[in-house]
């Protein structure tokens, strides 16, 4: 199936296109667009899914980044 893209300078005259076309054309454009509506949904969710992924792995390391430098504080015991 052909999409027809109208951008100037090319301007579409009435009758042009049978209407049969231009059916076809707006169907093909909405299941485009449904298409491109999922795969936005689908990147927003994977983008929240980094993003508390990220704030968990950053409230995990900051206790153990202090419990490092506790470490590093105290003194070496020799046998």
């Amino acid at each position: 199936m052909k999409c027809y893209f109208l951008q100037p300078p090319f301007k579409a005259e009435l009758g042009q296109f049978p209407l049969i076309n231009l059916v076809q054309i707006i169907i093909s454009q909405e299941r485009n667009i449904h298409k491109l509506n999922e795969l936005v949904q689908s990147l927003q969710e994977q983008l929240q899914q980094c993003r508390s992924e990220n704030y968990v792995l950053n409230s995990t390391a900051i206790p153990l980044t202090e419990h490092f430098n506790e470490l590093k504080q105290q003194p070496i015991l020799d046998d």
